[in-house]
């Protein structure tokens, strides 16, 4: 065997149900599409089983995943020129009016905007992990979720924040 690294069931059956909630939103984000996500949560998942080495620690392991998964995203919408735009349930199908909006909202916010939110409040990592994971620095970060925040108050019109 070319040192490729076994996985077992359970392996692949607990990495699975710790990040596929993470890596579906993050590339959801990207593609605005749910079976463009899940195809791509379904690559990135792929590509772990084609590591040759385990990871260091379960950050590891995440950063790796959504690093991939950011990655895969793109590619795909280079590949794909025409983007969709449903509006398909994916923060935790919210089921309030009012988070309905937040929802739609935070879709229309540029992506520059929008990842780096999803990453920060969704997925909890801080603007230093953030700026690894997109290659930018912290206080580039920190500028974009400012930023986010404003626009997305600005979609609301203000009542929401």
């Amino acid at each position: 065997m070319d040192n490729i690294m076994l996985w077992t069931r359970i392996d692949i059956e607990n990495l699975y149900e710790r990040q596929v909630k993470p890596l579906y939103r993050l590339c959801y984000s990207y593609t605005r599409n749910g079976m463009d996500a899940e195809d791509l949560v379904q690559q990135t998942l792929m590509k772990v089983l084609e590591r040759t080495e385990p990871f260091a620690s379960l950050d590891h392991e995440k950063a790796w995943l959504m690093v991939t998964a950011k990655n895969l995203s793109k590619n795909h919408l280079k590949k794909k020129k025409t983007m969709e735009l449903p509006m398909e349930d994916v923060m935790n199908s919210p089921t309030d009016s009012s988070e309905k909006d937040i929802v739609a909202a935070f879709h229309q916010l540029k992506e520059k905007y929008r990842i780096p939110m999803l990453l920060y409040y969704v997925e909890g990592y801080d603007t230093k992990e953030i700026g690894v994971l997109l290659n930018r620095r912290p206080s580039t970060v920190r500028t974009q979720l400012e930023r986010g925040r404003k626009a997305l108050e600005e979609l609301l019109g203000g009542e929401h924040l």
